[in-house]
């Protein structure tokens, strides 16, 4: 009887260590419980990317210094400041005239052109930054046709006047015929206007 008794008494414990297993399972999904409680960062949370051109902002922080242009507005006082600085600089601007829808210097402007090489290549030691604006007549042609030729024309005379190390230093760029300095309708009247202007910014 007392065997029988002992018997039963090892199986129960037997039992009781099974159930014991089982517990340290219940243990373990505590764990997983207890894991994603932990708050997780969303994506609406984390930094917003930046983009390219935030990062290399900086760079384009003074790009007004050089933008000439009349379509260009700076507020108030700024305003001022930059046409007066225009102003100045084109007191010394050299001229250079063309030939009627071209982009080849005219034949009379060949001592001219000799001198605005000299005096470009003076900028260019100053460190100045040279500006080469083209400019065309209204004889005829559409408004982006005459942007065109103005571009080509101060793209022309640039690449005369400089070289490929001194080329960054020069601002090129046209303005069609919408700086008229001859409103003489004529087809000799107009050709005043066929033109590039060299200058200086910070001579």
């Amino acid at each position: 009887m007392q065997k029988k008794i002992l018997m039963l008494l090892g199986v129960f414990i037997i039992g009781l260590s099974g159930c014991g297993g089982k517990r340290k399972s219940v243990t373990r999904d505590r764990g997983t419980d207890v894991a994603a409680a932990i708050d997780m960062p969303l994506a609406s949370d984390a930094h917003p990317k930046v983009s390219f051109f935030d990062q290399d902002l900086g760079e384009f922080e003074n790009i007004e210094t050089f933008v000439l242009d009349d379509e260009t507005s700076v507020p108030g006082q700024a305003a001022v400041a930059l046409q007066d600085a225009q102003q100045d600089n084109q007191k010394d601007t050299l001229v250079v005239y063309f030939d009627y829808d071209s982009t080849k210097v005219r034949k009379d402007q060949q001592k001219q052109l000799a001198a605005v090489k000299e005096q470009v290549n003076k900028w260019v030691q100053k460190g100045c930054k040279v500006v080469f604006k083209g400019h065309s007549c209204k004889w005829h042609g559409t408004k982006d046709y005459n942007m065109a030729l103005s571009n080509q024309r101060a793209g022309e005379l640039a690449q005369v006047c400089l070289n490929d190390d001194t080329v960054e230093q020069a601002k090129i760029f046209g303005v069609g015929n919408e700086e008229l300095v001859a409103l003489d309708s004529s087809f000799e009247g107009q050709a005043p206007n066929r033109r590039v202007e060299v200058y200086a910014l910070g001579a």
